[in-house]
């Protein structure tokens, strides 16, 4: 028998190995998320913006899992919250502390996802010890917990820097 009429069976013999159903998991395992990266910091940056002449300030923590990355920020002193990606996010999942989950699906073909109520997540986030975070994506799934070290300072400045305009709605507190 010729050896190009082996071929094909050798390669649906290599599929049907690599297909192989994984081990199962011990019951006494939990689930553990990806541990904190380095460069999950909370930072501020602050520059001046060309047209209207005044401070423009970010705050941001990013995180990875190899290729895939995302951020989540604030351009306005945590009056509304993004979460973008490389690739586009398609989903996400925050939850701070023990408070309820907040979720939900990006648009399609932005590479950013408005977080909803972004004022009650600034109130939620300054007291908050943990943040858990999902960010879904054609690469996969970013799953991690982002310390809250230097969150509190990250915000002031940019408060600071940038305070809300006279339209703003007030936050109470």
């Amino acid at each position: 028998m010729p050896i190009t009429r082996l071929i094909p069976v050798g390669a649906l013999l290599a599929a049907l190995v690599g297909c192989a159903p994984s081990p199962p998991l011990s019951q006494g395992v939990a689930f553990q998320p990806v541990p904190v990266a380095p460069r999950t910091a909370w930072s501020t940056e602050c520059r001046r913006d060309r047209f209207t002449d005044r401070d423009a300030c970010t705050i941001k923590v990013g995180f990875d899992r190899g290729t895939n990355v995302a951020s989540l920020w604030s351009a306005d002193g945590g009056r509304t919250w993004m979460i973008t990606g490389a690739p586009a996010p398609i989903t996400f999942r925050l939850r701070v502390g023990q408070n309820p989950p907040v979720q939900g699906i990006c648009r399609a073909g932005f590479s950013s996802c408005e977080i909803p109520n972004g004022q009650a997540l600034t109130a939620q986030l300054r007291g908050a010890s943990s943040l858990a975070v999902q960010v879904t994506n054609v690469r996969g799934q970013i799953d991690t917990d982002v310390s809250m070290d230097g969150f509190a300072d990250a915000l002031t400045r940019a408060q600071a820097a940038q305070p809300a305009p006279a339209s703003a709605p007030r936050r109470g507190g």
